[in-house]
């Protein structure tokens, strides 16, 4: 049984306030646009809609969305970097969605409602996200292809003498 206030996460979070943006040592912005999948039919249900990041997983994206979705809604989403005109691709399903604020302090400023929204993914780039995740020796962190996406190499990330063409 978890006690109140125990950490329940698998995996560390990096915040990230976006049109999908991250707080990971530096600062990494970045917009999520997405669409809701028909799960029978595969086929996109609806217009796309267009989120911020509020953090990023080995497994997983905390959106801030205007669109309330429901739990196990399937999305195709499209993470656009900062300076690249080329999107990430990646599929998931929501796992919880709930208000980002109070509706009376929504209210009270006037402020359109907008959704905290988890999604686990399932894919990065067409590439399954959990055969993905490993666990990096060298740096002891916990790795996946969704936050290579996002981030690169850990190694390059973290200022490592890591090359593809060096031994």
């Amino acid at each position: 049984m978890v006690e109140p206030g125990e950490e329940r996460r698998k995996y560390k979070r990096y915040n990230t306030e976006v049109k999908v943006y991250f707080d990971f040592s530096f600062d990494l912005q970045t917009k999520v646009d997405y669409k809701i999948i028909d799960q029978k039919t595969k086929k996109a249900v609806t217009d796309k809609y267009s989120a911020v990041s509020r953090n990023i997983s080995v497994e997983g994206l905390c959106i801030v969305s205007e669109k309330e979705l429901s739990k196990w809604d399937q999305l195709f989403m499209e993470l656009y970097l900062p300076g690249s005109s080329i999107p990430v691709p990646m599929e998931g399903f929501v796992r919880w969605c709930s208000p980002n604020k109070p509706a009376d302090e929504i209210k009270q400023n006037d402020e359109k409602a907008n959704y905290l929204v988890g999604v686990q993914l399932s894919k990065v780039k067409g590439e399954p996200v959990q055969e993905s995740i490993h666990y990096d020796e060298e740096y002891k962190v916990d790795w996946s292809n969704v936050l290579e996406s996002v981030f690169g190499s850990y190694k390059l990330l973290m200022g490592g003498k890591y090359r593809k063409d060096s031994k």
